[in-house]
């Protein structure tokens, strides 16, 4: 049996469609595209959100070029859908119709594009994406295979390009303190009556104290601390994760101790790019995103490939941060992780790639007027010395 269209007459269709189609003009973020002009190029692909997350016409990808002064000039946008399919995006990237005129009013030929996605219903809504998002398909006739770096084309006719698909495996959330104490006063009265209740019922199988401690915990411990000290860091759309153990001396570290990571400047000056603090629930170890250098600001603002890492642990009790000299790392190796260097250093293996168990020991912390060593100057340093004098 005859096929009823020949593969060649199929590209063409698919070519021809991918050229009159209407993209969806991005409308809410990125309103601020250049004029269109004669040389465009076509970038067609697909998104891939993780599991909890969906496509929406409300997405927005925005292309940007370096504008020639160190800034970004945004030279294409759209919403996510092409005719009924949702996932899909094409975006038109418009160039310079005449690069010669001092006025940089679109992309030049070989300007290297970069493709940021704005998700307003995700907790970070912008994201800049890199090749560790992208992944290709082998295009039909008449379209563009991808390349890297991405970079615009010059040509009279438009250039299509394709597939340019993105993954975004997860969406960061920001630490917040959480807690039931947030509900308001009848909320509160409520939680407090099923508190009583579950206690009442339970009280025949002797587990109403259990049951108290059960609910108080999740009524008055929050599930995410806020930081304290290290408070001036300002993510970027792309991280690493770095984890291991922490312990000061042979004991543990204290809950709302702190890690942060920091890394040299330009002007050689320290700036933080990583923070996290030591919960309650896993005080053994820690885990710390540490962002990456976004390539579209001017000024560095996170970690750049081949940087040193520089670790600080704030001490919560006695308000001292020390810094984390390579004689206090460790490394072990586990399933799933890369081993870190000593020392460390970022290197971009991918969004969410993780480094461990890079293993931090702080030499014990003491106080010559700490005197019974709970890590604190306070009335039970006097008690201690009353004691010593009674025997």
């Amino acid at each position: 049996m005859r096929p009823l269209f020949k593969p060649y007459y199929l590209s063409l269709l698919i070519t021809y469609t991918l050229l009159t189609i209407q993209p969806a003009l991005a409308d809410n973020y990125f309103n601020d595209v250049v004029d269109p002009t004669t040389y465009v190029n076509i970038y067609v692909g697909k998104a891939v959100y993780p599991s909890a997350y969906t496509s929406e016409v409300t997405d927005e990808i925005g292309v940007y070029v370096d504008n020639g002064n160190g800034g970004k000039l945004l030279v294409g946008a759209c919403n996510l859908g092409v005719d009924g399919a949702p996932d899909y995006y094409r975006v038109e990237i418009y160039g310079d119709d005449d690069p010669n005129d001092g006025v940089k009013k679109g992309a030049y030929n070989n300007d290297e594009l970069t493709f940021v996605l704005y998700k307003p219903t995700a907790p970070t809504p912008l994201i800049y994406l890199s090749t560790n998002h992208f992944s290709t398909e082998t295009p039909p006739n008449g379209v563009n295979e991808v390349t890297f770096p991405l970079t615009f084309v010059e040509n009279q006719m438009p250039v299509v390009v394709g597939y340019l698909n993105f993954t975004i495996e997860r969406f960061i959330k920001l630490a917040t303190y959480v807690s039931v104490p947030c509900l308001n006063i009848w909320g509160q009265l409520i939680f407090m009556m099923i508190i009583i209740t579950f206690g009442w019922i339970s009280r025949t199988k002797n587990i109403f104290k259990p049951s108290i401690f059960f609910c108080l915990y999740f009524l008055i411990i929050p599930d995410s601390h806020a930081l304290e000290h290290f408070t001036n860091l300002n993510p970027t759309g792309s991280w690493i994760d770095y984890g291991g153990k922490i312990r000061i001396g042979d004991r543990l570290a204290d809950p709302g101790d702190e890690i942060a990571v920091y890394v040299l400047n330009n002007q050689g000056h320290e700036m933080i790019v990583g923070a996290t603090d030591i919960k309650s629930k896993s005080q053994e170890y820690y885990m710390v995103h540490v962002f990456e250098n976004d390539a579209l600001e001017t000024a560095q603002n996170g970690a750049k490939n081949g940087d040193e890492l520089i670790f600080k642990f704030w001490h919560k009790k006695t308000d001292t941060v020390y810094p984390v000299s390579e004689s206090y790392m460790r490394t072990d190796t586990i399933s799933g992780a890369i081993t870190p260097t000593i020392p460390p250093v970022f290197k971009r293996e991918g969004m969410g790639t993780i480094y461990g168990h890079l293993n931090i020991t702080i030499p014990e912390i003491s106080n010559i007027y700490d005197l019974n060593h709970d890590g604190q100057v306070n009335l039970g340093d006097a008690i201690y010395i009353i004691k010593g004098l009674a025997k």
